[in-house]
């Protein structure tokens, strides 16, 4: 499975800018078996009223399901 998204927040008190941000992100998933996954994820952050010209994050991983009933579905 594939996943992506973003969002943005602006905001303006006054005529004046007092927040500036915007953030994209995406995962994807593979199926190794009905309970074990791998998944990798990316994401990117751009906010004017932080210390951090930008901060960029990527991620990989392994899980596995340890409870998978139809009770905890």
């Amino acid at each position: 499975t594939h996943g992506a998204g973003f969002s943005v927040l602006k905001a303006t008190t006054n005529g004046v800018d007092s927040a500036s941000r915007y953030e994209i992100h995406g995962q994807s998933n593979y199926a190794l078996s009905a309970r074990s996954y791998v998944y990798g994820n990316l994401r990117y952050e751009d906010d004017e009223f932080s210390p951090f010209a930008y901060q960029a994050l990527a991620g990989a991983g392994w899980g596995y399901k340890v409870i998978d009933r139809e009770s905890t579905k």
